[in-house]
């Protein structure tokens, strides 16, 4: 797994409306993000260093305000997959059915409740149902969901998904090095993700590993 990750599982209450007889939702509270965030406005070249004040403002410093914001990166084919073996023992995502905007709302709501940061963005990476990776309806109506952004890869003949994994790590890799977000929650079991997740890390985001439970518990 990755190291230095924070690990949650998906908690069984929470997400009830957005699976049939499928559970995974809301963490426990964990230890709070050091806000850092990112600096907007103010007419000088460059924000103050040091540490931020509490009130996120810099004294002599007018017009600089501080924004920080939690992400959520949704790998759809581990979540729906190990979402489906705890249901019905099979890793068949079409053997169950599922309330995509309730998910992402109470995937929203766990994220924003867990960092006490608002959120930026979902980024919602799956492989395009139709040929040459493009989305199909229901794809296309997530992504006109608020705050959601479609991530798409594509299906090869043998009916596995490429160019996904690559997705969520070029975008760890680069949203950390670009500190858009300090918290980021990835909902992911690939552990080809460990590098992209390190290099978030060194750039000081914290991420948080979210995982669907196995039927005992387990993540």
């Amino acid at each position: 797994g990755q190291r230095g990750v924070s690990k949650q599982l998906l908690n069984d209450t929470q997400v009830r409306t957005a699976f049939q007889q499928m559970r995974c939702g809301a963490v426990p509270q964990t230890m709070r993000a050091d806000i850092r965030g990112s600096w907007h406005g103010g007419s000088c070249a460059s924000p103050p260093y040091g540490p931020a004040p509490r009130d996120h403002t810099w004294p002599g410093w007018q017009g600089w305000v501080m924004r920080s914001y939690c992400a959520v990166h949704v790998d759809v084919g581990y979540l729906l997959a190990s979402a489906a073996t705890y249901v019905t023992g099979s890793s068949l995502r079409r053997g169950v059915t599922v309330d995509y905007p309730t998910l992402i709302a109470r995937l929203v709501e766990q994220a924003e409740g867990d960092s006490d940061l608002p959120l930026l963005r979902v980024n919602w990476y799956d492989s395009g149902a139709r040929p040459g990776g493009m989305p199909d309806f229901q794809q296309e109506e997530i992504g006109f969901l608020p705050r959601v952004k479609l991530r798409l890869g594509r299906l090869s003949y043998s009916g596995d998904q490429k160019g996904v994994d690559i997705r969520i790590g070029l975008d760890l890799a680069i949203q950390g090095r670009n500190r858009v977000a300090d918290v980021v929650y990835l909902v992911s079991g690939d552990d080809d993700l460990t590098e992209a997740v390190e290099e978030a890390q060194s750039h000081g985001v914290q991420v948080v590993l979210l995982a669907v439970p196995d039927q005992r518990g387990r993540p």
